[in-house]
This record gives structure tokens, C-alpha cells and sequence, in this order.
């Protein structure tokens, strides 16, 4: 019995420290993504990326809120790539398939994902 309990014990762990392993990868995503954010991104979605940016003033549509989007993550990929005239979106969105790298992308993602779940 107490073998079959130091197994449960050591599955358990591991699953706990996988858990916390992932969370941390997460959340060094988000932080990269953050940078990216603040370089490419805040002038129009704002430092609060929540779509009132210094040059947001007058575009219709405006910037998107990206604190509330429901979009997925493969919808975000795109629109990031082909930019907002690429998906039928606003067109001054550019796109930044050329500019950025898959890993920003994600990152980015990953950024506005942690900014929509701490809403």
C-alpha cells in the first residue's frame, strides 16, 4: 500500500510541476509578447491596448479593444499577418507577416490573451 501511495504522490508532483512549468512558458510568452506589443502595436491599440492609441483619433473603424476580443488565437494570427484589409477588417491595420517573426506573433497573442483573461 504504501508503494501505491508514493506513486500517486510522485504522479501528482509531476503533474503539478508540468502544470507550473507550462504557466511559466506562458507567462515568458506574454512578457516577450508585451515588448512586441509596446513596439509595434501601442500607437494605435494603446498602452492599455484598449484601442485608444495616440493615432486611434478618427479611424473608423476604430482600433480594436483588445482586452475583450473574442477572436481565436488562429483569427488573431491572421489579422496580425494579412493585417485588417487582408481579413475585411479596418484598413489601417497594416500587416506584419513581413515584419514580424512566428515566435513575436505567438507572443503577441499570448500577450492580448493574458490581457483579455484579467479583464
Amino acid at each position: 500500500m504504501k508503494e501505491y501511495s508514493k506513486f500517486i504522490i510522485l504522479f501528482l508532483s509531476s503533474g503539478f510541476l508540468f502544470s507550473v512549468a507550462a504557466l511559466d512558458t506562458m507567462e515568458k510568452s506574454a512578457v516577450r509578447g508585451s515588448i512586441v506589443f509596446r513596439t509595434y502595436c501601442v500607437l494605435c491599440h494603446g498602452e492599455a491596448a484598449d484601442g485608444k492609441g495616440r493615432l486611434a483619433t478618427g479611424k473608423v473603424p476604430p482600433p480594436a479593444n483588445l482586452t475583450i476580443t473574442k477572436l481565436t488565437d488562429a483569427q488573431k494570427e491572421e489579422i496580425i499577418k494579412k493585417g485588417g484589409g487582408g481579413v475585411n477588417r479596418s484598413p489601417f491595420m497594416p500587416p506584419w507577416k513581413e515584419e514580424l517573426s512566428e515566435e513575436q506573433i505567438k507572443d503577441v497573442i499570448s500577450y492580448i490573451n493574458f490581457l483579455s483573461k484579467s479583464k
